[in-house]
């Protein structure tokens, strides 16, 4: 049967409150295999190891989910569903004569134990299928209770996070950035922040990725541009010219209409281009290298007057060519730097070397996670231009960053 008539089963099954375990089985190396040997081989290959699965799993429901992955319900036990791997071993599938080095990886979920419906099966199947193909495959297994935990918990977050995009509950909060000549307040970051009435707080860190996976990332990035434009909007008028950093991820720089977005915020907020920043990572700035849309969206904003900046310098990849593609106006060293910048020599010379670098190429330096005044004050005789982080203060609401001012 088919992926929709399987999901109808699985429903009917949950309503009749039937216990069941779902196998997700996906063939190692599918596409290589096709290569190997004759066009005929591939309708060969499934006719046959389709056999194999009825043979092995009798009075089992099964289905085909793609081309190559198949899926199953059934009573049978969890060391029953992985000898599969040996009976495919002990009957192989012959092509021309020759032995196919066939191999399955395989994912098992309970209902209902683990997920408590067929898309949440379906996604912590593929979950233990991603983690089995990057072990090299020929594995039959089940994630943790933890891991389930983990993943309802992220399909709750998945959804509570559309209606709070919806009702725009998500909060903006300001760290403060520190020119070191001038020992005032040049500039903030703006910082997404999330409390949900029945999640709790949910951290950037976890709150992110979920974003970028969901393509929800763009409706963040949106908001959180307009929030911070309309905030440099109110500074300015209460006579503080100060700029805010804005984190943007490559995925929403592949949107053609970026430009466009952005200065249709700036428009609309009355903010001058010259007051934001946008503050990329070097992940971002390496595949930016390959894209000459996103690469021409850069310079047409840096026209306007929007600057960009390189953020996590030194924690990603050793390649300096995106410095010479992009145009970038200043880098931000790394916290993970900072932290040992007080009583180790190898790091002050890193740290030291990194400004003069950027000085080199006439860009600004700025340092993130400065929690010392023995760390500012190294910072400051090495000539960094600026500094954020705890010591100078933690991401603050707008209110007290007025009275910073």
């Amino acid at each position: 049967m088919n992926r929709y008539r399987l999901e109808q089963i699985v429903n009917e099954m949950i309503d009749t409150k039937q216990h069941f375990t779902f196998v997700y089985l996906s063939i190692d190396k599918f596409y290589s295999l096709k290569e190997l040997y004759s066009e005929q081989m591939e309708s060969i290959l499934l006719q046959e190891f389709t056999n194999r699965l009825k043979m092995y799993f009798q009075d089992s429901v099964m289905a085909r989910i793609t081309i190559n992955d198949f899926a199953i319900l059934t009573p049978l036990g969890e060391w029953f569903i992985q000898g599969f791997l040996a009976y495919l071993e002990q009957h192989p599938i012959y092509i021309e004569g020759i032995a196919l080095p066939l191999t399955v990886c395989g994912g098992i979920s309970k209902y209902p134990e683990d997920q408590q419906t067929f898309n949440h099966l379906l996604k912590a199947s593929h979950e233990i299928i991603n983690k089995m193909h990057s072990d090299g495959g020929s594995t039959i297994s089940s994630l943790s209770t933890a891991d389930h935990k983990a993943l309802s918990r992220r399909a709750m977050i998945e959804k509570r996070l559309l209606i709070a995009l919806d009702q725009k509950d998500l909060k903006v909060l300001y760290q403060p950035q520190l020119n070191l000549k001038t020992k005032k307040i040049e500039g903030v970051e703006a910082l997404v922040r999330w409390e949900d009435s029945e999640l709790g707080i949910i951290p950037p860190d976890v709150l992110i990725p979920i974003a970028e996976e969901t393509g929800l990332i763009n409706e963040i990035g949106t908001f959180m541009l307009e929030k911070a434009c309309e905030q440099a909007v109110i500074w300015k008028k209460k006579g503080h010219t100060i700029f805010v950093s804005v984190n943007s991820s490559v995925r929403e720089f592949r949107d053609k209409n970026m430009v466009k977005i952005i200065r249709g915020v700036l428009d609309k907020t009355g903010c001058p281009a010259s007051l934001l920043q946008i503050e990329i990572t070097e992940k971002f700035a390496l595949e930016a290298e390959a894209e000459g849309s996103i690469i021409k969206q850069m310079k047409q904003l840096q026209t306007d007057g929007v600057r960009f900046v390189l953020d996590d310098f030194g924690t990603g990849y050793a390649s300096f060519r995106y410095m010479q593609l992009l145009p970038l106006e200043e880098f931000k060293i790394d916290k993970m730097f900072i932290a040992t910048l007080a009583y180790q020599q190898k790091t002050q010379k890193l740290i030291h070397g990194m400004i003069q670098f950027g000085h080199s190429l006439n860009m600004r330096v700025l340092a993130e996670g400065v929690e010392t005044e023995e760390q500012l004050d190294l910072l400051t005789q090495y000539n960094c231009n600026a500094a954020q982080g705890y010591h100078i203060s933690r991401p603050i609401d707008a209110n007290e960053i007025s009275k910073l001012l």
